[in-house]
């Protein structure tokens, strides 16, 4: 009778999650939201449901969301007399560190635009990932720091998702390698010329490089080294203080008090404009 107690218990806290899941994605579009905005977003909803079709589609992701279901099922601390309880525990950081955090990732970064601005957008990214590519490729944040001439600037994270894109770190690491070595003008230059490859093996990123006159065999010292291979995991666990689930999570942070709101996945300009406008009025 307990083990079928226990499968039961399991199938009910199966679909309560499901449930839970399908909740939250809708409340999360229409708090948003709330009008759709249909005229302004639909080819942007559109081609990004594309993307998500052809995802979801993958034999990784369907893996990947068969493990974490399997983690959460094991996380539940399972008592034949009373009721599952589930964990409360979070890595969000609380606010008052949200500014002592920023002012360390300028102070070790690489900044894009004014580095006194009083909003920083953190983009935490997969360089392989399809979302990312395209906000690259349209500009998207580099627009949004013209717009607000000097008042916003921009620093890019490596978040590269293993379960995904298996390659991806090892080009993060390349890129980390390019600003090591020629600086920040070179990381970002560098970043959106892998952004736009289609190609990322070695051999195209050594040409991605000779392109903008890095020089191929620094970029075999940098990497044979391993030194950044730290750098970039550091990133891959950073995104969760601050709520990022998914790419590109970028997280608009005013650093005068901490505040700072998540843009999740491909947005056009005007998501930005509005949230960055909410900070800088208040």
């Amino acid at each position: 009778m307990k083990e079928i107690k226990k499968i039961e218990q399991i199938h009910i806290w199966f679909f309560v999650l499901i449930a839970i899941n399908i909740l939250l994605t809708v409340f999360v579009i229409v708090r948003k939201d709330p009008s759709w905005k249909l005229e302004e977003m639909k080819a942007w909803w559109a081609e990004n449901f594309a993307m998500v079709q052809q995802l979801y589609s993958s034999d990784q992701y369907v893996q990947q969301q068969k493990d974490s279901i399997n983690q959460f099922l094991g996380s539940i601390q399972w008592d034949t007399q009373d009721q599952p309880e589930l964990s409360n525990d979070t890595t969000k950081w609380p606010d008052q560190w949200i500014v002592e955090k920023l002012n360390n990732i300028k102070q070790d970064w690489y900044i894009l635009g004014n580095p006194e601005a009083q909003i920083s957008i953190l983009e935490y990214s997969d360089i392989l990932c399809p979302f990312c590519k395209r906000q690259s490729q349209e500009g998207t944040l580099e627009q949004v720091l013209e717009q607000y001439e000097g008042k916003v600037n921009k620093i890019f994270r490596q978040f590269p998702i293993v379960s995904l894109h298996p390659a991806a770190p090892k080009v993060s690491e390349w890129v980390e390698c390019a600003g090591d070595l020629w600086g920040s003008e070179k990381y970002y230059e560098y970043l959106v010329k892998t952004f736009a490859a289609d190609d990322t093996s070695e051999d195209s990123l050594k040409k991605l490089a000779k392109d903008i006159g890095l020089k191929s065999s620094d970029f075999d010292s940098c990497l044979d080294s391993g030194k950044f291979k730290s750098r970039v995991d550091a990133q891959i666990q950073e995104w969760q203080g601050f709520g990022v689930t998914w790419t590109p999570g970028n997280v608009i942070v005013n650093s005068l008090n901490g505040e700072y709101v998540v843009v999740a996945w491909a947005y056009p300009v005007s998501k930005f404009v509005e949230e960055i406008d909410k900070m800088l009025s208040q």
